[in-house]
């Protein structure tokens, strides 16, 4: 070796160790960023990607940072096709030394796969390459076949990802079945779900028709009617922007796996709306939501049960429904409390009438003290009442038997749920004491959805609406209500509107008699009242012969409520007709 050949090989020996110090700098870089830093193994993706080799290659320019893997020397080499092995010394430096130009370098042989690259032969050509600063690289190409394309950007983890879900495509054949179908996710582990809950819909749809059902057929019905209704939950409510580090099949997975375990826990069916609007009140990662989540906590901590705020007005119908649903129906789940001591005829008789007419699913609610009284007789009795019931008048059902704190248990639970119907057993006492520990007046205050109460034996069909309005937004509420029940149900309306003045009682009338005839809605009975209003509608409901008393909640601040004569509470202790009060 002449001299200036020595001293080419001599440049090309420090460019090799330099090589290899910036290959332990990629290491720990690579190790805080989390970015890729090994090649990836050829016969890993073949493997498991189920793989098909093309025979011919093709000369072809190829960028070398689209090479992320290799079919023999992935040991050898960094991501960035640093050298690693000190044993590679002296043939990466001849290597080096040899070229004067990129051109001077033979063609490598690379497996292309999707748009990534596996380098077959060439492996210290395409380090010196990449060493002397060039893009690209001349390869011979021979493409791979996959039912997933692999990027450059790709790791190991998104190699088991994307491997799974070749695997979950190769047994479902669903891209076939459905072109254009994408379920990409990012959780180890969810094709392998997605699988059983195919598996699960097919053994359910065969019970359903009746014979056998193929695992093709059963494929496309989850598709079309279980993965996509979700997917378009999802899209609806624009979730992606408060989960945006995942994809959707991510959320339908989250979103059915909730619901499961939430289904076990509360003892109820629950639909993939229900699931939907709880987990992202309770999990979304967007500023509005932690906000909410920590102020709610602070809350919890700081103040009593009986004086904690109550959900801000409309939040049952504005956060769990989209305006497209509250047009369809406003009361899909329903939670009917079932007394221990109690008959649960009328209140369940109240829960069906509604359910009948709105499509709805029916849970009931039984809360007893203790472990032991869960399989009393009693609660034994009532679960057969209300499947009998249930199943008399076609309604989906499913009942539920749950200790603790009564008023706690069913705010918990007002979360889940459309309405809430219970008896009017223990109305909100006048005295102040008294008031603080009623369970009822903290459950109006707090509760996340509308509420029915029912007195014992009054009629549980509605056919006659009298609607209390007080011009307050909750009172704006219930205008939203009766609106809603009349559109929905065939009934009649009254309308009451009492002022301390004529003037005042009049412009309630007004704004109440300009909504509903906005929505033509007409035929209406108006009533204007001056005086005591508590006695004025429970007059007017008795004289009109209404069923049921259509109120807001708790209007005013925590003071008011508790010092001030309450019409409201005036209502629930001397009326015998059901008061559905609108949150």
């Amino acid at each position: 070796m002449d001299q200036n050949n020595r001293s080419k090989f001599h440049s090309a020996l420090q460019d090799f160790y330099s090589a290899q110090r910036h290959a332990a700098v990629e290491e720990i870089v690579s190790r805080l960023t989390g970015a890729p830093s090994q090649l990836l193994q050829y016969e890993d993706v073949r493997r498991h990607f189920y793989a098909l080799e093309a025979a011919d290659s093709q000369l072809q320019d190829i960028p070398l940072d689209s090479i992320i893997g290799s079919v023999s020397r992935q040991n050898d080499f960094s991501r960035k096709l640093l050298p690693l092995n000190a044993n590679d010394m002296e043939r990466w430096a001849k290597v080096k030394t040899m070229v004067e130009e990129l051109s001077g370098l033979p063609p490598i042989e690379v497996y292309q796969v999707g748009e990534a690259y596996f380098i077959i032969d060439g492996h210290h050509r395409a380090s010196v390459a990449r060493e002397l600063k060039s893009t690209h690289i001349q390869a011979y190409v021979r493409k791979v076949f996959t039912r997933v394309p692999i990027t450059p950007e790709d790791n190991f983890e998104d190699l088991i990802l994307k491997s799974e879900y070749a695997d979950f495509l190769t047994k479902t054949c669903l891209d076939e079945l459905r072109p254009g179908a994408d379920l990409h996710g990012t959780i180890l582990g969810e094709y392998q779900s997605l699988l059983e809950h195919i598996k699960t819909h097919q053994y359910l749809f065969g019970i359903n028709k009746k014979r056998a059902i193929s695992l093709e057929e059963a494929v496309v019905d989850w598709y079309d009617h279980v993965y996509l209704p979700v997917i378009n939950i999802i899209r609806t409510r624009n979730l992606m922007r408060k989960f945006s580090d995942r994809t959707e099949t991510d959320l339908y997975y989250w979103i059915m796996d909730y619901r499961n375990r939430k289904e076990q826990e509360l003892g109820w069916k629950l639909t993939p709306r229900d699931a939907v609007e709880n987990l992202t009140f309770n999990y979304a990662r967007n500023i509005k939501n932690r906000i909410i989540r920590f102020t709610k906590k602070m809350s919890n901590l700081l103040i009593p049960e009986p004086l904690e705020p109550g959900a801000p007005p409309g939040f049952w119908r504005k956060n769990r429904r989209s305006d497209e649903e509250n047009r369809i129906g406003l009361f899909d789940t329903i939670l009917v409390a079932l007394p221990e001591n109690e008959t649960t005829g009328n209140i369940l008789d109240a829960a069906l009438f509604i359910a009948k007419n709105e499509h709805s699913v029916v849970n009931g609610l039984t809360i007893v003290p203790n472990d032991v009284q869960k399989n009393s007789p009693q609660v034994e009795q009532i679960r057969r009442i209300f499947a009998e019931k249930c199943q008399s008048a076609g309604i989906e059902g499913s009942m539920a038997v749950e200790t603790g704190q009564v008023t706690r248990v069913m705010f918990d639970r007002s979360f889940w749920v459309d309405l809430i119907i219970l008896p009017l057993s223990f109305p909100p006492p006048f005295k102040l004491l008294k008031r603080l520990g009623s369970g009822i007046r903290t459950l109006i205050r707090r509760s996340a959805c509308p509420l029915l109460f029912v007195p014992l034996n009054a009629p549980t069909a509605i056919h006659n609406v009298l609607l209390a309005y007080g011009g307050g937004r909750l009172a704006d509420e219930a205008l939203y209500m009766a609106a809603y029940l009349c559109i929905r149900f065939t009934m009649e309306l009254t309308v009451i509107t009492i002022g301390e003045t004529v003037e005042a009682s009049g412009n309630l009338h007004h704004r109440a008699r300009a909504y509903l005839e906005q929505l033509n809605i007409k035929i209406v009975n108006y009533i204007e009242e001056q005086g005591e209003p508590a006695r004025a509608i429970l007059n007017t409901c008795q004289s009109c012969g209404c069923d049921v008393i259509l109120m807001g909640g708790y209007e005013g601040g925590l003071f008011k409520e508790l010092f001030s004569d309450n019409t409201l509470d005036r209502v629930l202790n001397e009326t015998n007709r059901m008061v559905m009060i609108c949150r």
